[in-house]
C-alpha cells in the first residue's frame, strides 16, 4: 500500500482530492494537514474503517461503499468543471488490506482501476486533473522499491490507460509498490 505521504501535494496545484481506499486514512490525513485542498473525499468498503477515519479526519467526506460507486457519485453531484482534482485511487483488492478479503482477482470488482478510469475520464474529459493509481506493481513490472506483486499480474495489465489517456502524460513511479501517474494539466 503507497501512500500520498510519498508526494509534494501544494506542488500539485489541486484544490480538490478524491480518494478511493480510505485505509487507515493515513493519506487522507496527510492530505488535510498539506493544507492545499479545499474539499477532500474518500470512500471505502470497510465500515469500521470509515467510522475511524470520519473521526480522524472530520473536515473530509468519507463515504463506505464501492469505489466506482463513490467515485461516480462525487463525479456526477460534487466535482465541478473548474475544480483541479487529485484523484488517488488505491484500485485493487477491496477489503484485503484491512479485513482479510482474498488478494485475488477471480472476484467481482477484484481491480476496480479500469472502470474508475473510465468514469474520470468520461465525466471530466477536459480536465486538468492529476491521478494516481496505487500499486502499480500489480499492472506492470519494475524494479519497485517494495518488490514485485505476490499476487501476480493483473490480466491484460495497464494496456487500458493507453487506450484512455495521451500516452506522454502516463508515467510510472517506482517508489513504494508502485504509482500510475496521469498527469493532465
Amino acid at each position: 500500500m503507497g501512500y500520498l505521504t510519498s508526494f509534494d501535494l501544494p506542488s500539485f496545484g489541486c484544490d480538490v482530492l478524491a480518494e478511493t481506499g480510505t485505509g487507515l486514512g493515513t493519506s487522507l490525513a496527510a492530505a488535510a494537514s498539506a493544507g492545499c485542498f479545499s474539499r477532500l473525499y474518500s470512500c471505502d468498503l470497510d465500515r469500521p474503517l470509515v467510522y475511524a477515519a470520519r473521526i480522524k479526519v472530520p473536515q473530509a467526506r468519507i463515504d463506505a461503499g464501492l469505489s466506482t460507486v463513490c467515485l461516480a457519485r462525487w463525479l456526477a453531484e460534487d466535482l465541478r468543471a473548474e475544480d483541479r482534482v487529485l484523484f488517488f485511487l488505491d484500485a485493487h483488492f477491496p477489503g484485503a488490506d484491512f479485513r482479510g478479503q482474498p488478494y485475488t482477482f477471480d472476484i467481482d470488482h477484484a481491480v476496480p482501476l479500469r472502470e474508475e478510469l473510465e468514469l474520470i475520464r468520461r465525466h471530466r474529459p477536459a480536465a486538468r486533473d492529476i491521478v494516481i493509481c496505487d500499486d502499480a506493481r500489480v499492472y506492470v513490472e519494475g524494479s519497485y522499491a517494495n518488490g514485485p506483486s505476490p499476487f501476480g499480474l493483473v490480466p491484460g495489465g495497464m494496456g487500458f490507460i493507453y487506450d484512455l489517456f495521451p500516452r506522454d502524460r502516463i508515467r510510472i513511479d517506482h517508489r513504494d509498490e508502485g504509482y500510475i501517474v496521469i498527469d493532465l494539466r
